[in-house]
């Protein structure tokens, strides 16, 4: 069901949201692919995207999880995600390889004009000097990335947490998100208004909608959104 109450508070992610993802997320479950195989040869790049899925919502980093649902021995999941980690740190900037979407800057700008903005995100803090760099971060009330924390969604204690700092009602509060598993879940649950940020990184799989409110492509599309939800 829709919240129908006047919005206060819009909280964004970052990755897949604010930032275009495509090439690391792309590199991620190739290499996820590649590596799991060395351990368990009946791994394909369906079965990696399905793990994604199911690891989304478990607790913990995704890429640990991922392989300890394909990689039954738990040693040889922890050596997979060793060799993982070692190809990321050589082949991959993940902050410095995902542009903020071109409409970003403009969006938030106009946002902040009406709305406090925030982040709850699961993101190393390098993230916010990307943010900074942009002209970003002056029209954010507050910057939650995970590393701060000790803690990453699906957990309800970083929603919980960044809902305290902010003294924001999830009533009144709008969170978008790429992975409905890993934010959208939890935040409906808190009593967010739920908006699913939409692509095919992870391949045309199944994502349960029950806790998306709304869906975009584009972040432009928030105004149509928030145009019945209008702050009192």
């Amino acid at each position: 069901m829709k919240n129908n109450r006047r919005i206060e508070w819009i909280f964004f992610d970052v990755g897949g949201v604010l930032t275009d993802d495509v090439a690391v997320e792309t590199w991620r479950i190739n290499a996820l692919t590649s590596v799991a195989q060395q351990y368990n040869p009946a791994v394909t790049r369906k079965k990696v995207e399905a793990a994604h899925q199911r690891a989304s919502k478990m607790l913990g980093p995704i890429n640990r999880n991922v392989f300890t649902i394909l990689i039954k021995d738990k040693k040889q999941a922890e050596q997979a995600l060793k060799v993982y980690y070692f190809r990321h740190r050589k082949e991959v900037d993940y902050v410095g390889s995902s542009p903020l979407r071109p409409e970003v800057l403009a969006v938030v700008k106009k946002l902040a004009k009406n709305y406090s903005l925030g982040l709850i995100a699961n993101q190393p803090k390098e993230m916010k000097e990307k943010l900074k760099r942009a002209n970003l971060v002056k029209y954010f009330s507050h910057l939650g990335v995970s590393k701060e924390y000790g803690m990453s969604k699906p957990d309800a204690k970083l929603f919980l947490t960044i809902l305290k700092e902010t003294n924001a009602d999830p009533l009144k509060s709008v969170f978008i998100d790429d992975n409905p598993e890993r934010g959208l879940i939890p935040a409906k649950k808190l009593g967010f208004t739920t908006i699913w940020y939409k692509h095919s990184y992870w391949g045309q799989r199944p994502f349960l909608t029950t806790s998306v409110d709304y869906t975009i492509t584009n972040l432009n599309e928030l105004f149509q959104i928030l145009s019945s939800k209008k702050r009192t």
